[in-house]
């Protein structure tokens, strides 16, 4: 290579010289052969100067080259070790939380909004088997912004009397409600506060307030931040509970035509989830959905956001989908994939408004209540399974009929 190199800079030096021949006087042959030896002698320096300095470039680049594979090993290294330490830690957190409690059998008895007067209801109204009695919730009210000291004295007494029997009892707590520690009117306190919500910081992202009651800010909780910052507050909120009704959840837009995005509201459950898990406490979501309406996607959101817990439905079986065979069938299949991937359901049948005379609206009578009670419950056990905890709720009010007390 070098020899080429030479002989091509020799060719490249002759043609300037025979040019010259050409339009100057001969110089001596001596003379221009040490001109070319000198013009040679620069180039070859010029040549193993670059040479040199290229060497050294190579060079410099697998040295950094090096220590850039070094540092990524080393940093491999300190992830890998980190990693380690998370996954102790969580294993040692994951010994020191509660285990939740086992799911009752589905002839349990579930009973939903609890309050005082139940003590008094007779026992042979309930299971003989304490465990197979599970109150969600257990409250009572008084005036907004009055003294909560003789509801909490009612409470606690009457709580820790139904837990002598045996009987488990939750608490109630809006999921996406805040409103002032003034404006409370629920003992246990059934909203986060504003204060503990802000602490000091700026009003959270909302998306208005409670109709007729404006001193209740529902929050955006499809904002991250807000989402976390409520789920850990609901969470702490439940020290000492087994059980949690988280009411208020964020509608599906089969009951809502502005509701928000789905995918985005079982993330805020699942924070939620995670949150009381941490306490050892149950869940049940009560939810506005038709769950037959649910998309493949959106019923797998649902179930990952709510997984190790229950769902409340109040409209478990809407008139429109009990008209329509193939409105039904959609919503028995939404059911069976709830039921299978472990999640219990829990349906309620809330008393109605009926028109009254001169226009007015009453409760509907306890015959027309029953009514559709035995129809949910008569639909549901022509599909369920043994096994399913499906829980078709019967106010505690009143003595179960035979035809309840007879099958899951």
């Amino acid at each position: 290579m070098r020899n080429y190199f030479l002989t091509t800079l020799c060719l490249c030096a002759c043609v300037p010289m025979c040019l010259a021949q050409s339009t100057q006087p001969a110089a001596p042959f001596d003379v221009l052969m040490d001109r070319l030896v000198n013009d040679l002698n620069v180039l070859i320096d010029a040549y193993q100067q670059c040479a040199e300095r290229t060497a050294a470039c190579e060079h410099e680049r697998d040295a950094l080259l090096t220590a850039h594979q070094r540092a990524i090993a080393e940093h491999a290294a300190q992830t890998a070790q980190l990693n380690q330490q998370i996954a102790d830690l969580l294993e040692k957190l994951a010994g020191q939380r509660p285990a939740l409690l086992p799911w009752p059998s589905p002839a349990a008895r579930i009973i939903v909004n609890g309050y005082p007067y139940l003590e008094s209801r007779p026992r042979g109204w309930f299971p003989s088997d304490p465990a197979e009695v599970w109150v969600v919730d257990f409250a009572t009210q008084y005036p907004r912004g009055g003294n909560p000291e003789p509801a909490r004295l009612q409470v606690e007494a009457t709580r820790e009397s139904l837990r002598r029997r045996g009987w488990t009892i939750g608490r109630y707590i809006s999921s996406t409600n805040i409103v002032a520690a003034a404006d409370l009117w629920q003992y246990p306190p059934n909203a986060v506060t504003k204060e503990d919500f802000a602490a000091g910081g700026p009003a959270p992202p909302s998306i208005g307030t409670w109709p007729g009651q404006p001193w209740r800010t529902i929050l955006d909780v499809t904002d991250e931040a807000t989402a976390r910052r409520q789920a850990q507050l609901i969470g702490a909120s439940m020290e000492g509970f087994r059980l949690a009704l988280l009411d208020n959840c964020p509608p599906h837009r089969s009951t809502f035509s502005g509701a928000q995005d789905w995918t985005k509201v079982c993330r805020f459950l699942r924070l939620v989830a995670d949150a009381l898990e941490q306490r050892g406490t149950r869940g049940f979501f009560n939810l506005a959905v038709h769950v037959g309406t649910l998309t493949p996607d959106e019923r797998a959101a649902l179930i990952a956001g709510v997984r190790n817990h229950a769902i409340v439905l109040e409209v478990p079986f809407h008139e429109n989908v009990r008209a329509s065979p193939t409105e039904t069938a959609k919503a028995t299949a939404a059911y069976r994939a709830i039921l299978d991937a472990g999640i219990p359901v829990v349906m309620l049948t809330p008393r109605r408004k009926v028109p009254g005379p001169s226009g007015t609206q009453i409760d509907e009578t306890d015959a027309a209540l029953h009514l559709r009670v035995r129809q949910l419950h008569e639909w549901v056990q022509s599909w369920r399974r043994p096994t399913d905890r499906v829980y078709v709720v019967w106010s505690f009010l009143q003595p179960p009929p035979e035809w309840m007390r007879t099958s899951p």
